[in-house]
């Protein structure tokens, strides 16, 4: 269930649309569209801009950064080293991380862009990706000796240094790998991704988490286990969901409130093991009514590890004028923790249902 809540999350909003030329291509060209691409949907820095700036920077990301977030450890002048992530819409997430680990990501970043023998080995591969991993290292301090190259510094441009690299996760080159530690590293020394994190996970488990602990806000440890339990509707391509799964995943409180577009249905005291509840009823006559309804939360947040909320959208299909549209609303739950990490839905607000764009 976590895997589906948080691919769920990674796609929301995401076109496949056609193959691009460039998907799997890691020619010069190829990834110089894909790194400008992903600064557009990123925000990313320049990274030549960064080494010239005085500024180490170990960076990855996949694809153009449509659906996942880039990883980015850096060390700028006048700060500390630390973690930065970059997801779509400007958003950012920045912590410091600790010195060894900054060391380990430095070196480890020695043979990033190196090409290795094919030994010939044919090898399965599942789901394919381009990686970018791109270095920024600071040139010398202007008036230290460069010994290398026997001479003064006379600029901080001199020796500045910066590489971008791309490499398929099915190549099993140094690229890909590198860009794997950074994400495995990034996930590891976020809380609340680590909260999330089940076992050691890959590559593309790291990216799907790190991209779900974007939408996370407040108390981030706290939210994360709210995303464990209730990140994930249940969905049904065919028949109608059975109003008892509507409970299961509501988890409904002693009394819980929703008020559904201005329509006000309250749940009081328990009910029997064998019953649903007067909310499950009312979202699968809503279901038989307006068709197979779709939500999609876009952030879980607490306040403290005893009051969280989760916001979204809820939509169906609607044909109107002989055209098929997508009606949507917004929807905010409040939930109340009862303890080692169980959370009871106290009330939801689903607001009015517009017609949008796809």
């Amino acid at each position: 269930m976590l895997l589906a809540a948080v691919m769920s999350f990674a796609l929301t909003g995401q076109g496949m649309g056609g193959q691009d030329p460039c998907d799997l291509d890691p020619s010069q060209a190829c990834t110089a569209q894909r790194i400008a691409m992903a600064t557009a949907n990123l925000g990313l820095t320049d990274i030549k801009a960064d080494a010239e700036g005085g500024a180490a920077v170990y960076r990855a990301f996949f694809d153009d950064g449509e659906r996942y977030p880039a990883v980015s450890f850096e060390r700028r002048p006048d700060h500390g080293p630390e973690l930065v992530l970059y997801g779509k819409g400007g958003q950012t997430l920045h912590m410091p991380i600790r010195i060894s680990l900054w060391r380990e990501v430095v070196e480890s970043s020695r043979y990033a862009g190196r090409e290795l023998q094919s030994d010939g080995t044919t090898t399965s591969c599942y789901v394919q990706s381009m990686t970018t991993v791109q270095i920024a290292r600071p040139g010398a301090k202007p008036g230290a000796y460069d010994s290398s190259q026997n001479l003064v510094v006379r600029s901080a441009l001199d020796g500045a240094w910066s590489r971008s690299y791309s490499q398929t996760t099915c190549g099993g080159g140094l690229t890909s790998d590198y860009a794997a530690l950074l994400y495995k590293a990034a996930c590891e020394a976020l809380p609340e991704c680590e909260a999330i994190r089940d076992g050691e996970g890959d590559w593309m488990w790291n990216r799907q988490l790190l991209a779900a602990s974007l939408g996370l806000r407040g108390d981030r440890v706290a939210a994360a286990t709210l995303f464990l339990q209730a990140a994930e509707p249940p969905h049904s391509n065919d028949d109608p969901i059975e109003p008892s799964r509507w409970d299961r995943w509501l988890n409904l409180g002693y009394e819980t409130r929703l008020d559904w577009d201005g329509t006000p249905v309250v749940k009081k005291g328990d009910v029997a093991a064998a019953e649903v509840s007067p909310i499950a009823a009312f979202l699968a006559e809503r279901e038989r009514t307006l068709g197979r309804l779709s939500f999609e939360w876009t952030t879980i947040g607490a306040t403290d590890p005893d009051s969280g909320w989760i916001e979204g959208t809820v939509s169906y299909s609607q044909r109107q004028n002989g055209v098929w549209r997508s009606m949507q609303a917004p929807y905010r739950q409040v939930w109340r923790s009862q303890g080692s990490n169980i959370w009871k839905l106290e009330s939801w607000t689903v607001g009015a249902f517009a017609a949008v764009e796809r």
